[in-house]
């Protein structure tokens, strides 16, 4: 990145931390044997080392290191969970439920399976993004074979009880997925006291590269079944099939584990960082609000909208800083994104919204910065918008 540019867009995607590039380093030069290979020592350590990222995953999560099957992300992950179970269960019935606030891997996988017959419903979110749990109770029933939630919300940050919601689920003898892409070492997760049953996590936002993931994966109390979605080997179970990515899953480990040690201090201080620039911006000016989780909930997301300011406008007039209007998958699309209009954000407002990620990087003085330039604009552009 840059030197002349702040990144504020850490929900999109993080930096590789430098713990994560020396852990991950030898296994492209030196310990470069495929961890398939168990004739061979050289291949044996790399298959050592998948073992300890399992490990050091399962360790963040409360689940044991056999759970975890290795993916090339999130979006990966979520296929295989949602088409996986569908596949396998599908004979038990053909009822999914999802919420309105979904990622787009969620929405399109449960459209594909529509096409096959399955029968999908939407469970409605108040105005901070939080799901109606009595709605939720209402629509379960027998055929419901799974229901997929996202824990906490890459738009406006807001963070699911799930507690509650598994519970209900549990009850049904129903099977839950969890979007944990933006959650996963930020926020605690426990996988037994939330009744989870598949879980899907992302290297590159917390500080791993891009092209590595994983799946959680129940295997008792209940044990969870999928059907394979890609074919040609026995690796991962025999759920995902494919040479191992050795040097991302290292990665993946060191990051989950660096996550461990250092979680409940690295949100602290993302959410004093958040505080400051709500009450910074809501002092100097009327008509500006937050959305969901107010920076709270998930550390370092806020989502703000400035009446009478444009936000694609305000984006550009700042190019100092990488800012996004939400969501990295529908960056381009012109619409305001289902999630505001899910917490009724629409209209203007909806284009009045912009999102700040803050993460492990971000310095005190990038906020201050970002604070001074922002107030900036928004002065600027209300008196434009009073003289025209």
């Amino acid at each position: 990145m840059s030197d002349k540019v702040i990144y504020l867009d850490y929900n999109a995607t993080t930096p590789v931390d430098p713990r994560v590039v020396d852990a991950m380093l030898p296994y492209f030069t030196e310990n470069y044997a495929n961890a398939a290979s168990f004739s061979h020592e050289p291949g044996r350590n790399a298959a050592d080392a998948v073992d300890q990222a399992r490990n050091q995953i399962a360790s963040l999560i409360n689940a044991e290191g056999k759970d975890i099957i290795f993916t090339s992300g999130a979006t990966e992950s979520i296929n295989l969970a949602l088409k996986g179970v569908a596949g396998f269960y599908g004979n038990k019935g053909k009822h999914i439920i999802i919420s309105a606030i979904e990622h787009k891997a969620v929405i399109e996988s449960v459209e594909s399976l529509k096409s096959q017959g399955f029968e999908v419903d939407v469970v409605s979110v108040d105005d901070k993004g939080h799901l109606n749990l009595d709605e939720l109770k209402s629509l379960l029933k027998p055929e419901t074979i799974l229901v997929s939630l996202q824990h906490a919300n890459n738009e406006i940050g807001s963070v699911q009880n799930l507690e509650a919601a598994g519970e209900l689920i549990r009850a049904n003898s129903s099977l839950l997925h969890v979007d944990a892409a933006q959650s996963f070492g930020k926020v605690l997760i426990d996988v037994e006291t939330m009744k989870i049953d598949l879980m899907s996590i992302s290297g590159h936002k917390i500080y791993a590269p891009k092209g590595v993931g994983a799946l959680y994966l129940r295997r008792k109390n209940p044990r969870v079944r999928l059907e394979a979605q890609v074919h040609g080997g026995s690796q991962e179970r025999e759920f995902r099939a494919g040479t191992l990515n050795v040097p991302g899953i290292v990665a993946l480990g060191q990051a989950a584990e660096i996550a461990q040690n250092e979680m409940l201090s690295e949100k602290k201080r993302l959410q004093s960082l958040s505080c400051k620039i709500i009450e910074e911006l809501t002092n100097t000016f009327e008509n500006i609000s937050f959305n969901g989780g107010l920076g709270s909930e998930l550390p370092g997301n806020l989502s703000i909208t400035i009446t009478g300011v444009d936000a694609r406008e305000l984006l550009c007039a700042l190019p100092g800083f990488a800012l996004s209007t939400g969501s990295a998958c529908a960056s381009a699309m012109p619409e305001p994104s289902h999630v505001l209009k899910a917490i009724g954000v629409t209209g203007e407002s909806a284009t009045s919204t912009f999102r700040i990620g803050l993460g492990r990087m971000t310095t005190e003085e990038e906020v201050d910065m970002a604070i001074k330039a922002i107030s900036s604009k928004i002065k600027e552009f209300r008196k434009c918008e009073k003289s025209a």
